[in-house]
């Protein structure tokens, strides 16, 4: 059905290339959620300590895990993530005495929306950081670093970052998901020029952590597996190589997300953020 429904829009762009082009580029700013979602939500509030769930000025979803001493931690999920995923990090911040804050930004977990793009996302963070006003440091998982560094551009300040299986480039993806499901050249080039006509030419590349991390001054802790099989740890060592000052820490046999339940990730992890 998926293989019929591409060729059709493959055959439609001659024809109807607006139309197609607003599908597809709906298609692509949609967000997911697992299936047990439900129960994993469940599940968080029956097996987290002093964690307390709360919504923003703008209905955005805030959780937050309450720690004895002065150090607060804001995690920053990737694309169709939330907050959540967050907790096995949370309960070893709390032993060691830290905050931990997470939200679902738009279109992600609790949040109700079914889509999102960075700029939603982007601004979703800058008010989390300025509601609450410090953070000694943001970890950030995948898509997540492309949103920390955007509102970095936009004047967030940070003083360290945590970066867990982040892209190196934006637009590889983009490629490599239209030639996975099957889209022609003239549906991805419709699709390309319809988000740079929304968001503005060279989205692609002025976005990239690539054209942005040989910006950042703060101290950086660079995580990745070497079995991530969504984005390569290849990635991981190019954002090292152009990354001033940053320090790369591998594993091996976590993958892409089993990686933030890790304890001793997470360890390594607090033993960065406390210098």
């Amino acid at each position: 059905m998926i293989k019929k429904k591409v060729r059709l829009l493959n055959y439609l762009s001659h024809l109807f290339s607006g139309m197609v082009a607003a599908y597809v580029v709906r298609r692509w700013f949609s967000t997911r959620r697992c299936r047990d979602f439900s129960a994993k939500l469940d599940n968080l509030k029956k097996n987290s300590q002093s964690l307390s769930i709360s919504l923003s000025t703008s209905g955005m979803p805030i959780y937050q895990w309450r720690g004895k001493g002065s150090s607060r931690i804001l995690c920053v999920h990737g694309w169709s993530g939330w907050g959540g995923q967050f907790a096995d990090f949370a309960r070893i911040a709390q032993k060691q005495g830290c905050t931990v804050f997470a939200y679902d930004g738009p279109g992600h977990g609790r949040n109700q929306r079914n889509s999102s793009d960075l700029i939603q996302l982007r601004d979703a963070l800058l008010n989390i950081v300025e509601t609450e006003q410090r953070f000694d440091a943001i970890v950030c998982h995948s898509y997540g670093l492309v949103v920390v560094l955007a509102a970095m551009a936009a004047g967030m300040r940070v003083d360290r970052i945590v970066s867990i299986a982040a892209p190196y480039r934006l637009y590889p993806y983009v490629e490599y998901y239209f030639r996975s499901v099957g889209y022609s050249e003239r549906v991805q080039q419709l699709f390309k020029a319809r988000v740079e006509q929304q968001f503005g030419k060279g989205w692609w590349t002025e976005h990239s952590p690539d054209q942005r991390v040989s910006q950042v001054q703060v101290p950086s802790l660079l995580i990745h597996d070497q079995l991530d099989r969504i984005v390569p740890s290849g990635d991981a060592r190019l954002l090292h190589q152009y990354w001033v000052g940053s320090q790369l820490h591998v594993t091996k046999g976590l993958g892409h997300f089993r990686i933030l339940a890790d304890d001793d990730t997470n360890k390594v992890i607090l033993r960065f953020i406390k210098g």
